[in-house]
């Protein structure tokens, strides 16, 4: 069996990046090929997230500002002196492959990031900036918005 894709996610919301193997007969020799239809693998990461990490979900306003799923936008995390940046994607590589759209950055053994910046692409060209954000989170930023949505539990769990 090969994989035609493998996107990753945080599955179990845990604040770890999983990942997703597709698998296909698609680019198998045809003497290869029979047998059980191939089926997707997880694996899942539960080493547990021993270092900070910050799970970051855009929302863009939409008419007159970025599209509503922030395709496009870039962030950029700053902490301890290191720069990470991150863009929204869809659709890319083989057979339209997509990742979550929920950003993970990892932060090493920081209690926070210095600093994240959004810049929303879209018509607006807005930034947004956050000072002082602590680590082991889930944060929601909405475009245009002044506030951070900062959550322990993941996105959509009523935690």
């Amino acid at each position: 069996e090969s994989s035609g894709g493998i996107p990753l996610a945080d599955y179990d919301g845990d604040g770890d990046v999983d990942i997703l193997a597709g698998k296909s007969w698609m680019r198998m020799p045809a003497d290869r090929r029979g047998g059980p239809l191939p089926s997707a693998a997880l694996f899942r990461n539960d080493i547990g997230a021993k270092n900070s990490w910050l799970s970051i979900k855009l929302e863009g306003r939409g008419a007159g500002g970025a599209n509503r799923s922030a395709i496009g936008a870039r962030v950029l995390v700053r902490s301890g002196g290191l720069s990470q940046w991150r863009e929204v994607l869809s659709a890319h590589g083989h057979a339209g492959l997509a990742d979550d759209f929920v950003l993970h950055f990892g932060l090493g053994r920081a209690e926070k990031a210095d600093s994240v910046e959004v810049r929303w692409g879209g018509t607006s060209g807005g930034v947004s900036l956050f000072k002082d954000v602590p680590a082991r989170r889930f944060l929601k930023i909405i475009e245009a918005s002044p506030e951070l949505r900062i959550s322990a539990a993941p996105f959509g769990d009523p935690k």
